[in-house]
């Protein structure tokens, strides 16, 4: 039998089974389609989930805990802490899963930037100081960076760029800072000068209790207490700010928002200018 012929034979057969053919046509597509749509609905929804953990930085950050001054004042608390026991409310705090052996000093953070698979070792600095830029004073939350960074925090910016190296008298903001102080656009902040603020020793000294505005452990309260007039204040150290990050919330995975370990701040200066003004 010739391929002509079988092939005449199967289109006869067609012919005479027309329903048969075609439930089994339909069958056969609707099945694949079925099959074809499940295995997309799950590709997505792995890549979907797997690509908001990435933009969060929570697959290539990791926090090491070390002794400090709590853990030496009270040595055995580990069996009181919170979130051991199930029935909190409040959840698992975020804590080390062993008590930790080792005050995590310069040696210690050049030992942990040793070891393979660890690209930097980004210690946690965060100061709080009076600054001063546009003409508005506040205080302002200050954190260290790591400069070159692969966070997905320095990845957005909403203008100007990160800070060009760790050496350089640079800074990088948000945008709630450049609205606080009074930039319209965030490309108005790129190039201006933020002023760290510390008062003179002596005139802190001179000064009596009565003459002090109303404070809260040495923090003014309210508006009103920001000094100012800027006669009185020392700048201790002044950046240039590089670039304007990008905080604005949108829709998609890791769009916005505080990404990362690294705690939260509205100034981002080089680490190793956060260290020295810590030891200062």
């Amino acid at each position: 039998m010739s391929f002509l012929d079988i092939l005449y034979l199967s289109l006869r057969n067609l012919r005479e089974a027309k329903l048969r053919a075609t439930l089994t046509s339909m069958g056969v597509i609707v099945g694949v389609a079925v099959i074809v749509t499940m295995v997309s609905f799950g590709l997505g929804l792995q890549r979907n989930l797997l690509s908001r953990f990435k933009a969060l930085d929570l697959f290539n950050e990791m926090r090491v805990f070390g002794k400090n001054v709590f853990t030496l004042a009270s040595p055995n608390s580990n069996s009181a802490r919170r979130g051991d026991n199930p029935n909190d409310r409040r959840g698992p705090s975020f804590r080390p899963d062993k008590a930790p052996t080792r005050i995590l000093d310069d040696a210690a953070i050049a030992e942990i930037a040793k070891i393979p698979g660890v690209a930097y070792v980004e210690p946690t600095l965060m100061l709080s100081a009076y600054v001063r830029v546009n003409g508005h004073s506040q205080v302002q939350f200050i954190t260290g960076a790591s400069v070159p960074n692969s966070s997905s925090r320095f990845t957005e910016f909403a203008a100007g760029k990160m800070i060009g190296s760790k050496d350089a008298d640079e800074a990088v903001v948000t945008q709630r800072f450049a609205e606080e102080f009074g930039f319209k656009n965030p490309a108005d902040a790129v190039g201006k000068t933020i002023e760290f603020l510390a008062a003179p020793k002596e005139a802190a000294n001179a000064r009596s209790a009565e003459e002090e505005p109303p404070s809260f452990f040495g923090l003014p309260l309210g508006q009103d207490a920001v000094p100012e007039a800027s006669s009185s204040a020392v700048v201790a150290k002044t950046f240039r700010v590089a670039g304007v990050l990008n905080s604005e919330i949108k829709e998609g995975a890791g769009q916005g928002g505080l990404r990362g370990l690294l705690p939260g701040a509205d100034i981002y200066v080089p680490l190793p200018a956060a260290h020295q003004w810590s030891i200062d």
